[in-house]
């Protein structure tokens, strides 16, 4: 991979390389990072190198993802409560931090992975979820840090539960969004990051198989759609108790992003007359048979649909699962950092 652009001079250390490998791995697996969610960095030099926004993580080994922020110009601004690090760039790097960046920076470990792991959601969307993990995480140092916008909001919400001037490994687990682990060193995090997915894991249910989807594509044919290229997707339909789950609400802010505010369910014979024009979203439910996606929905949209069915598929609402509350809906709909993802995802579909 060559310098970005010729600005700024990639880590000369021996890791850099590894750290890329690192990083897309982590982005290719789907129980870890879904589309261009998730975010990682490395500090070395007084340079903060973080994701860009709307990159996918799974392209760090063979991409130019990566943006190279001044390390002490981001933090100061972290710490003052700002969302905006384009003037912590380092030259014309033609690409944008991470709306994350104001976390990565806070925190001083050289290493951060930030995911969306289906097992640890399956733990951050339930009304208990920090007490359960209690006995889950003994001998892990973490912290459960309550739900708070990303950007600004969620930096200062780190800022309270973490020490932020130790450099000794951390866990945190974000209330309704995922998972940052950081350590000064790569394999410390890599250590961590295996070491938490081991604890939290969760089995799925068994997936319904079912004839039902040669009537769904019908179904989709003639609304104008097609079914999920993945075709667990259509648990969302198929399970009973994954449905339900689905019809509690958005559980994580990238589903409000990529899929709209809660789940959209049409019985198929309500389907007559079916208008996509009139849906906030790029699918459609049908209970029993399948679930419809548009044709050109956005591979981030459809990525996140996988995310959600992973999920449903692995809790129940005897858990007291616990949705994003109408006005954090509101805030990611009418966030510019989200509308500039958004366009992104739409530009690279």
């Amino acid at each position: 991979m060559t310098p970005n652009r010729g600005v700024q001079r990639e880590p000369a250390v021996v890791d850099w390389k590894l750290f890329r490998a690192v990083s897309a791995e982590i982005g290719r697996d789907p129980d870890l990072v879904q589309g261009a969610g998730g975010n990682v960095s490395l500090k070395h030099e007084g340079v903060l190198w973080v994701k860009a926004s709307g990159k996918w993580l799974a392209d760090a080994d063979d991409s130019d993802i990566f943006v190279p922020v001044a390390s002490e110009s981001a933090r100061s601004r972290a710490l003052a409560g700002e969302d905006d690090f384009a003037a912590s760039v380092i030259g014309a790097a033609g690409l944008k931090p991470s709306i994350e960046t104001g976390l990565h920076a806070l925190l001083p470990q050289r290493v951060v992975l930030h995911v969306h792991s289906i097992n640890v959601l399956c733990h951050a969307v339930i009304e208990a979820g920090e007490q359960a993990l209690q006995p889950l995480l003994a001998g892990i140092p973490w912290r459960w840090v309550p739900y708070a916008r990303p950007g600004a909001p969620l930096t200062r919400a780190i800022e309270l539960v973490a020490d932020i001037d130790s450099t000794d490994p951390l866990v945190l687990v974000l209330a309704n969004h995922g998972l940052v682990i950081a350590a000064d060193r790569l394999d410390e995090a890599q250590a961590l990051l295996a070491t938490v997915e081991h604890a939290l894991h969760r089995a799925s249910r068994i997936a319904s198989s079912s004839s039902t989807l040669a009537r769904a594509a019908e179904l989709a044919n003639r609304i104008g759609g097609r079914l999920p290229k993945d075709e667990s997707v259509n648990r969302l339909a198929l399970d009973s108790t994954a449905l339900e789950v689905a019809r509690v609400g958005a559980l994580y802010p990238d589903h409000v992003v990529f899929l709209g505010s809660g789940a959209v369910s049409r019985a198929a014979t309500e389907l007559d007359g079916f208008d996509w024009a009139e849906l906030d979203a790029p699918y459609v439910i049908v209970p029993g048979f399948g679930v419809i996606v548009r044709r050109d929905i956005t591979a981030n949209a459809e990525a996140m649909l996988g995310c959600w069915a992973a999920l449903a598929g692995r809790i129940d609402c005897s858990e007291h699962i616990v949705p994003l509350p109408e006005f954090a809906i509101l805030e990611l709909l009418g966030w510019d950092a989200e509308k500039y993802r958004q366009s992104l995802a739409r530009m690279t579909s």
